[in-house]
């Protein structure tokens, strides 16, 4: 991937002034996670789509975004088809999706959620705000947030929003 590139030329410089012998790299070849048997899911995009009562769409944004995992985010929802729904209306981003980020990717705030695991942050109009709510009830039943826990995960994230804001209009009207 372009980041395992950039980050061999950052280790080759960071290296370069070592007075001791540096191991090649090993991970060239590795497959990244999801990797393994993405090709085969693909070719069965609108059977999975039929499968999982899912717009094709979905699936194919699923699994550009989880690969071969694309299964075990979808898993909760065999039990619970409210995961099935999208959290905003126009994006192909599901409520499973957040409850995988906690249950295996490791989130733990509203934040988290919407701007590094999901790319809601910069893809909703409204950068996620309208779901920051919902994304911390999901977040809190697993993690067994009390009400001032999630109402502080989502004022966090309303202060991260307004901070970016705030930054990209002072970077807008400098340029102007």
């Amino acid at each position: 991937t372009t980041y395992r590139v950039m980050s061999e030329d950052a280790v080759d410089v960071a290296v370069t002034d070592l007075k001791r012998i540096v191991p090649e790299s090993c991970t060239e070849t590795l497959s990244i996670v999801g990797a393994d048997g993405y090709l085969v899911l693909l070719n069965k995009a609108d059977e999975l789509a039929k499968d999982y009562g899912i717009s094709k769409e979905i699936v194919m944004h699923l699994l550009n975004r989880h690969g071969a995992l694309f299964a075990e985010v979808l898993e909760p929802a065999l039990k619970n088809n409210a995961l099935l729904e999208p959290l905003i209306p126009g994006l192909s981003y599901l409520k499973a999706e957040v409850l995988y980020a906690v249950t295996h990717e490791g989130a733990r705030s509203v934040d988290d959620v919407l701007s590094r695991r999901t790319r809601i942050n910069f893809e909703a109009k409204d950068q996620g705000l309208g779901v920051a709510e919902e994304v911390a009830e999901i977040i809190g039943e697993v993690l067994g947030w009390s009400e001032s826990q999630a109402k502080n995960s989502v004022k966090d994230y309303e202060e991260q929003v307004l901070v970016q804001s705030d930054a990209l209009a002072k970077t807008l009207s400098e340029s102007a």
